[in-house]
């Protein structure tokens, strides 16, 4: 195991990061962000490659890729702050495209709180059109994944917005219309700011992942259903 737990000025760093996001604050830093920040992330998700490696076979760890760059896509946001106020990480499935297409695992970390969370947060109309289909004619079988008591212990139920009416094509009155109203499909916990500088950080974001396997699991078989 690599990781030794993040040093609290990681934490300090993001929160200065936050008061002074320019890039004249950040460039002569830079080497600060990586020391702290960056290379102790990937030495994290090379832990978790292996402490997934067994239960999470098809999940791709990789400390360069996984990773994500400290800087903002400010094209098409009113917001032009050049840079993120978090580290953040994701994890694609083999064979599944680019990592933000299919469905994944996810973990950031700011001040305040470790976040890991797992789906699709943006998904395709035709990934909408699929997991309501699949919703409708595997229903035992997705209500077998989010009613468990290991789904509703550690996430309670699926994240996201909902339509606030029925969707097109669906009676209303379906015994499934409110698990069919979901526009995003994901889940996720919170760890506490603490856990950020404990070295275990590694193996208490994979015991969520693990977790999550089944829900990911399914969404995967639903999008390839048809």
């Amino acid at each position: 195991m690599k990781f030794e737990g993040y040093d609290p000025k990681a934490i300090s760093f993001l929160k200065s990061l936050k008061r002074n996001n320019r890039r004249e604050w950040f460039q002569p830093r830079k080497e600060k962000y990586e020391e702290l920040i960056k290379f102790p992330t990937q030495d994290l998700i090379s832990d978790l490659a292996v402490i997934c490696a067994k239960d999470l076979p098809n999940v791709i760890f990789d400390p360069k890729k996984s990773l994500y760059r400290i800087y903002r896509d400010v094209r098409f946001s009113n917001d032009k702050s050049p840079y993120k106020t978090h580290v953040a990480a994701s994890f694609a499935l083999r064979g599944a495209g680019k990592k933000s297409e299919g469905p994944g695992y996810y973990f950031h970390v700011e001040p305040g709180e470790v976040f890991v969370g797992a789906g699709v947060y943006m998904p395709s109309s035709e990934q909408t059109r699929k997991f309501r289909a699949f919703v409708i004619e595997h229903s035992k079988e997705y209500l077998a994944v989010v009613n468990s008591k290991s789904f509703k212990k550690n996430f309670g139920e699926i994240q996201g917005d909902k339509l606030k009416t029925t969707p097109r094509g669906i009676d209303e009155n379906h015994p499934m219309i409110e698990h069919l109203k979901h526009k995003q499909f994901f889940i996720h916990c919170t760890l506490p700011e603490k856990d950020a500088f404990n070295p275990k950080l590694p193996q208490k974001v994979a015991k969520k992942f693990i977790a999550m396997k089944d829900f990911v699991e399914m969404l995967e078989k639903a999008f390839a259903l048809w």
